[in-house]
């Protein structure tokens, strides 16, 4: 039965410094989600949001019931859920594992075409995230992948292209757009012009000297010009917007650790990360990445005693 609650970052608003609490003190190094299959997973797709006002982001939209085909009545056998317009690709697939302090979320990459799961009972979210109702997903769930782009759908589209009322805050997107180099009129361009002019302008911190009677967002971008992912993720996310594109609000975990020992991958909770959803010119939602390379996790192999230690507690949890 279920036996999680779902953590701030992953629920349903997201306060900017939500997921930057989950990466620090001592719970940073447990072990968040492990996934078991032949590519690195990446970005794992936690929760999406459309819009923000005055330093959170709230998701948006209905939730939908989702339709769980389950082969017999057994409550504990597995069923499948679909995700519309997606086709799985034979064998690709992720065996997936959060910690049970994650146990009400699916952790899915943007390829995600299907999912395996014991639950009957699966919420989906504007965005195609979703979260189990009943059992805990640290039972383990197979997602099924799809080598075909995430299109979006008619009825979604127009939701992740708002922006806030505040008028400080998008004269602040107005005199950062206008300081952005000269680029084609293409999404991926300016997205790239965006992602470099944070890199060279602004400076990865988990720390920060800000004042939550103001507008985050604006503070960052004209004044304090540093931050950590949730930061970079909303104002890119915000400019977008203001330049005319759709893009999304997503938090998450990259999961590109890999056991030597088990030969499988692992994120930890300091892994966990926000990042932006772009819909480029032909229609396909793509991963933007705005947070500077000191802040993004990094792909790593652990070997040794400490990864057949993993490899141990990996086994354990399985079978609990």
């Amino acid at each position: 039965r279920r036996n999680a609650t779902t953590p701030p970052g992953f629920s349903g608003k997201a306060r900017l410094g939500s997921i930057n609490a989950i990466t620090q003190g001592a719970e940073g190094d447990e072990v968040a989600v492990r996934a078991f299959g032949r590519e690195m997973p990446g970005y794992l797709r936690g929760r999406v949001f459309t819009s923000y006002e005055k330093g959170e982001w709230a998701p948006g939209g209905d939730l939908e019931k989702a339709e769980v085909a389950k082969p017999d009545a057994d409550e504990d056998s597995f069923g499948m859920v679909e995700i519309p317009g997606r086709t799985a690709a034979g064998d690709m697939v992720l065996d997936i594992y959060p910690s049970r302090r994650y146990g009400a979320n699916y952790f899915l990459p943007l390829s995600a075409a299907a999912f395996d799961t014991a639950s009957a009972a699966v919420q989906r979210q504007l965005g195609d995230t979703f979260t189990s109702q009943r059992q805990s997903t640290a039972r383990g769930y197979l997602a099924h992948l799809s080598q075909e782009p995430a299109t979006s759908r008619a009825e979604e589209t127009g939701l992740f292209s708002s922006l806030p009322e505040d008028m400080t805050l998008l004269e602040a997107l107005d005199q950062t757009i206008a300081a952005l180099p000269e680029t084609e009129e293409f999404p991926d361009r300016k997205a790239a012009a965006l992602a470099q002019y944070f890199a060279r302008n602004f400076t990865y911190s988990t720390s920060s000297s800000f004042d939550y009677n103001s507008d985050l967002v604006r503070q960052f971008l004209l004044t304090e010009r540093k931050g950590h992912c949730e930061f970079f993720a909303s104002a890119g996310c915000l400019l977008l917007r203001r330049m005319g594109y759709s893009a999304r609000y997503v938090t998450g975990f990259v999961c590109e650790e890999r056991n030597g020992v088990g030969g499988y991958w692992l994120a930890r909770n300091k892994h966990a990360h926000a990042w932006v959803e772009m819909l480029d010119a032909s229609g396909s939602w793509v991963i933007c990445e705005f947070t500077p390379p000191g802040g993004v996790p990094q792909p790593g192999e652990n070997s040794g005693a400490a990864a057949l230690g993993e490899y141990g507690r990996s086994i354990w949890e399985r079978l609990r």
